[in-house]
């Protein structure tokens, strides 16, 4: 998986790439495992070129490479997306706890109440259920609760990236 990353205050635009980086993303954003001299070759360039680019570009901050599991691999049969709406405690408070719980694989603040959904991989609904009784409804801030299991995931792909210029094209 290609993550492109930059600091809250810095937009990075195709356009304040160079061609060479720009078409090294985008081999990179087709097939994120591609090695560095199938990308030289189809970039044009020398392989040093290509390492010393994806160098650059992560200590800049631009870009980095992430991994993600597998969960059902990892053992996981079931998952759950739960909403959480908070009410007495700031919606980032109740988020950042939610966070630091083990369980939890993913927390998004969103522009809706619910204002926070999480999700959850367990390993059957007896883990789950003890979870969210036990863990999420504790935390100080949470006050309702809905989840939604997960029958089938017809597509899980999570890509990061924007490569679109300053000027939409």
């Amino acid at each position: 998986m290609l993550l492109l990353r930059t600091e809250p205050t810095q937009r990075v635009y195709m356009s304040d790439l160079d061609n060479i980086s720009t078409s090294i993303l985008r081999v990179l954003a087709r097939d994120p495992r591609t090695p560095n001299n199938a990308i030289a070759k189809e970039v044009g360039v020398a392989e040093a070129t290509v390492a010393a680019r994806l160098r650059q570009m992560r200590e800049n901050k631009i870009m980095r490479v992430a991994l993600r599991k597998d969960f059902h691999a990892a053992g996981y049969d079931f998952q759950t997306t739960v909403d959480i709406a908070t009410s007495g405690r700031s919606v980032h408070s109740v988020a950042e706890e939610l966070a630091a719980l083990d369980a939890v694989k993913a927390v998004m603040i969103v522009m809706r109440k619910p204002e926070i959904i999480i999700t959850i991989n367990t390993k059957d609904r007896q883990e789950l259920a003890h979870i969210i009784s036990d863990h999420v409804s504790t935390i100080r801030g949470v006050a309702e609760i809905e989840t939604h299991a997960v029958l089938r995931i017809r597509k899980s792909r999570v890509r990061y990236a924007n490569l679109k210029s300053k000027y939409g094209d």
